[in-house]
């Protein structure tokens, strides 16, 4: 049966309440490949070109966000709301690209909401099984300037 352009949407969609509920692993574990690779990435005008800020395979990312109490981060909660853009489906490949538009909102400890970041996800997403799931994810941040102390996931 093949994958649908609505179940790779609900993916996307279905990522960001996980990490909205600060499950990364849930999203990790059920919703990536074991291969899952992800970065952020952000174009520099001083350099003038794309710099990559992080890049983690699936485990290494994961133990990251387990242990992200054990470092200094920012208080609060994030908010990610996606907009799915484009879906390109390449049955034979058994994968689909999509783009879609990410605001990232940071709410702190006292309840005062900020824009965090803004870009886009770059998703490769596995199609060849019974249900979609991610391979890769870029986040092409438009953002290039970020509070320092947050190890989570965007």
């Amino acid at each position: 049966m093949a994958i649908s352009e609505r179940a790779v949407e609900d993916l996307i969609y279905a990522a960001c309440v996980r990490m909205n509920a600060d499950d990364y692993a849930g999203w990790l574990n059920e919703l990536c490949l074991p291969a899952f690779r992800y970065s952020i990435t952000a174009h520099s005008e001083e350099i003038g070109q794309r710099m990559t800020w992080f890049d983690h395979e699936r485990e290494p990312l994961l133990e990251l966000c387990l242990s992200a109490g054990d470092h200094f981060t920012n208080l609060g909660t994030y908010h990610r709301h996606a907009s799915v853009y484009r879906i390109e489906i390449d049955g034979e490949a058994g994968e689909a690209e999509t783009l879609s538009s990410v605001i990232v909102m940071h709410t702190t400890l006292e309840g005062e909401s900020r824009f965090y970041a803004t870009g886009y996800y770059e998703d490769r997403i596995d199609i060849s099984g019974a249900r979609p799931l991610f391979r890769r994810r870029n986040v092409a941040l438009t953002t290039t300037l970020l509070v320092s102390g947050s190890h989570l996931p965007l």
